[in-house]
């Protein structure tokens, strides 16, 4: 009797780990040889992917979000954005559009998809739930960037002027980009260390000009800094 309850018990559980979960087939990144590959990724019962820490990869993206995926496929992953905006030129010089995830457990701005003709051509990661294989992520100091990325040898510096306000410290964000990468740091001033510190990590595809935020428009310019 005791051994007939045993099996009925586990028939039963293994019976509900199974119900509550969906199997579909999303991209994801080989953080060694950063080659994207399609996996089987289990999904809980609401739909929404799995989220657990996630590894930025420059270039390439954070796990099952990357560049040159579609709308759909960002959605499929994320789920539904915050807001999302689309710009044609009529109001600024930017012709674009984007999209917003909010994630008020693990701070910053969330993520940001920068889309071109339907297809992520830019990400931006502000989130401590998101940092690259070596460690930098939100609010990380610029200093920790000069330790950890030592085989940057065309790391370019930029100021985004006209940016500066009360929320990034008072003073222009600065920009870190190594183009060939595809990888770029944000850094605003911390008024209460007097230090630069990361707010965002941006990936995005090296074929393209980086431009903060997707694309830059008056009164912003980005300046180089020689």
């Amino acid at each position: 009797m005791q051994k007939r309850y045993i099996k009925l018990l586990i028939l039963v559980m293994t019976t509900f780990m199974f119900s509550c979960h969906k199997t579909s087939t999303i991209n994801t990144i080989d953080s060694k040889t950063n080659k994207v590959h399609n996996i089987k990724s289990r999904r809980n019962n609401t739909g929404t992917a799995s989220r657990s820490q996630q590894i930025i990869i420059q270039g390439k993206g954070a796990a099952s979000v990357l560049v040159g995926d579609t709308a759909e496929d960002v959605v499929e992953v994320l789920g539904k954005p915050t807001e999302q905006y689309n710009y044609d030129g009529s109001y600024t010089e930017c012709i674009f559009s984007d999209m917003h995830w909010i994630d008020y457990e693990f701070g910053g701005d969330g993520i940001f998809a920068f889309l071109n003709e339907g297809k992520v051509y830019h990400l931006s990661f502000s989130s401590s739930k998101y940092s690259t294989e070596e460690g930098i992520s939100l609010e990380s100091f610029a200093e920790d960037i000069v330790k950890k990325y030592k085989d940057y040898q065309n790391l370019q510096k930029y100021v985004l002027l006209n940016s500066g306000g009360k929320v990034n410290g008072g003073e222009d964000l600065i920009y870190w980009v190594e183009q060939d990468k595809g990888i770029a740091f944000e850094l605003y001033y911390d008024k209460k260390s007097g230090k630069r510190r990361v707010w965002s990590i941006d990936v995005f595809d090296p074929q393209i000009i980086y431009q903060p935020k997707g694309c830059v428009s008056p009164p912003q310019s980005l300046k180089k800094i020689e």
